[in-house]
């Protein structure tokens, strides 16, 4: 079938498909009403985010290129607000051996590009808090870039991942490494608010939605004619690009700390001893205390610091015989007391 036509047409040895999804295909509407009030639910009563979760489960069944969106879903909330239901009628519309089970931290191990080969939706429907060094495969994954893969004993070979990826989770992860904008971007962050109370739960849910399996791929095939007539674009509400703007700066550490430790110099005046080399220090400091440790290099630190407000280190300091302070910006004095074993002390004590 073609998805920019849902027009449905016989087999032919020039289309070449591994998928076949275990449902009739009849060109029209059908009545979907346990999926419908289960997704108005996840999605909260958002239309927009219902759409958008139709239009990547279209995709998720279909053929084309996931690295042509350039997108991953995390669906992220409590537990029991029922997000991996819908990842796993996904699957089991795909059927078995068209996804594979595996988190972030797998996907960047040795073995992991491996393991998604061959694959149309790779990701976790429950994975755990983690850390991630770098995600240097997902964007390689997302982007549609060569990967470099290798199985056990066997030969390493090169391939492009076509497929998509989506994780469901309690808690966003943690990563480092490049975190810039750009990175954010190939993340679609949709909160699930809903938990569901135990005497509410319905233990065949996924039962009751695989049988609507016709009017819900129907649904589907057609929110992914919109994200191809979109130039293969999702519709991103509001609330998801909230979302990844509250992941970016929560997960970088060197926004979160100027957010919570910095301010703007009083009057504009250089009045304190804050070089940038004590801010430095607090910033890893703080570091240990919120990151496990986990710190920008120095290098790093300022060029994320410039990049958050839109400038060059070279415009944001000026220096001094005592050394180079940021022009408009120090420490707050919660954050000089705090930290004073690390900062040290200015003119005035810290007096509560």
């Amino acid at each position: 079938m073609s998805a920019a036509e849902t027009v449905l047409e016989s087999h032919t040895p020039s289309v070449l498909s591994t998928i076949q999804i275990p449902c009739e295909w009849k060109a029209a509407a059908s009545r979907t009403p346990v999926f419908d009030a289960y997704l108005d639910t996840l999605a909260d009563g958002d239309k927009k985010v219902q759409q958008l979760l139709l239009e990547f489960m279209g995709a998720c069944i279909s053929n084309v290129k996931g690295w042509r969106m350039k997108r991953a879903l995390f669906l992220v909330g409590d537990g029991d607000t029922g997000k991996s239901q819908l990842k796993s009628l996904a699957e089991r519309l795909l059927g078995r051996g068209n996804f594979i089970g595996i988190d972030l931290k797998e996907i960047e191990s040795r073995f992991g590009t491996g393991a998604i080969y061959g694959t149309r939706l790779a990701g976790s429907s429950d994975m755990s808090f983690l850390s991630v060094e770098e995600l240097k495969t997902f964007k390689k994954v997302t982007g549609g870039d060569s990967l470099f893969a290798e199985f056990k004993g066997q030969q390493a070979f090169e391939f492009t991942y076509n497929g998509l990826l989506w994780f469901c989770m309690n808690r966003l992860p943690k990563f480092g490494g490049d975190d810039g904008r750009w990175v954010y971007d190939r993340i679609m962050v949709v909160e699930c608010p809903n938990a569901i109370p135990p005497e509410k739960q319905d233990k065949q849910l996924l039962d009751k939605m695989y049988a609507e399996r016709e009017g819900i791929v129907y649904k589907a095939v057609k929110a992914l004619q919109t994200v191809i007539a979109n130039g293969y674009r999702f519709s991103e509400p509001d609330s998801v690009s909230a979302a990844r703007e509250k992941y970016r700066m929560e997960n970088n550490t060197v926004i979160s700390f100027f957010e919570e430790c910095m301010c703007r110099r009083e009057n504009g005046k250089i009045t304190d001893t804050c070089t940038t080399g004590k801010v430095y220090k607090v910033y890893k400091e703080w570091c240990r205390d919120n990151n496990n440790g986990f710190a920008k290099t120095y290098k790093e630190f300022r060029t994320r610091l410039a990049d958050h407000l839109a400038t060059a280190f070279e415009d944001m300091v000026v220096k001094r015989s005592s050394g180079t302070f940021y022009k408009d910006f120090t420490l707050t004095h919660e954050c000089r007391k705090e930290y004073a074993s690390v900062y040290g002390y200015d003119d005035t004590d810290f007096v509560a």
